[in-house]
């Protein structure tokens, strides 16, 4: 599998690409101390006060999504819509443990972290723009049209990510997800590191809960990297 980053993605603050790939997980109930991290996070997000959405990473997402002339109601950074959503019902939805586990530090760190099923995907990866006539099929069902320009990844089959806000249902991990890849794209102020960091304490996270091992890669707007997989 090889995955390949447009050189105009740099234009939107994006130089870097970090992800990393977990291999072999095994899917179970979530330990003690995660299960007390999450729930911890979750009453983090009830006590924020509004101004927390004005911070630099949300409003770096924000002027991406302006920047190709989508709506912000429409498509909200993903760290506002979880908190929003978290505020609405009381609570921090629980979904499966890896997803409650990134969803968890994105209240934090308030990065998108695509995550997807590998074994579901097809060939390889590409971080480009829509051409106007791809169809997605978000997590919870439908399908969308993506706009000329929209920024996206997708495999040899379809779209995974859409404005690196809302993944793609065929490619979602599940509690039978053996292996796992996780992305943050992030903008123009989530350095390198910020984000590796980031992707560390997750992938750690994820492993200490259900086994098997990770690594973490990078890749330049403009480069490609060839993974073993």
């Amino acid at each position: 599998m090889r995955l390949t980053v447009d050189k105009a993605y740099y234009d939107m603050g994006i130089k870097t690409i970090v992800f990393s790939v977990i291999k072999d997980i095994d899917m179970g109930a979530l330990n003690p101390r995660t299960e007390s991290f999450i729930i911890d996070q979750g009453n983090k997000a009830l006590a924020y006060s509004d101004e927390i959405l004005n911070n630099d990473v949300i409003l770096g997402y924000r002027e991406m999504v302006k920047s190709v002339g989508r709506s912000i109601k429409k498509f909200p950074p993903t760290a506002e819509a979880l908190i929003s959503n978290i505020n609405r019902r009381k609570s921090l939805m629980r979904v499966n443990g890896v997803v409650d586990i990134y969803n968890a530090h994105t209240i934090s760190n308030f990065l998108a972290v695509g995550a997807h099923d590998m074994r579901k995907t097809e060939g390889d990866i590409y971080f480009t723009f829509a051409k106007g006539d791809e169809i997605f099929y978000p997590i919870g069902g439908g399908e969308k049209k993506a706009l000329e320009g929209d920024y996206i990844y997708k495999d040899d089959n379809g779209i995974m990510a859409h404005l690196d806000a809302r993944d793609s249902e065929l490619y979602k991990i599940d509690n039978d997800t053996r292996d796992i890849i996780l992305i943050i794209q992030g903008n123009k102020y989530t350095d390198t590191t910020y984000r590796i960091n980031a992707l560390n304490a997750i992938c750690n996270d994820i492993v200490s809960n259900f086994n098997g091992e990770y690594q973490i890669f990078s890749v330049d707007a403009g480069g490609s990297i060839l993974l073993d997989y």
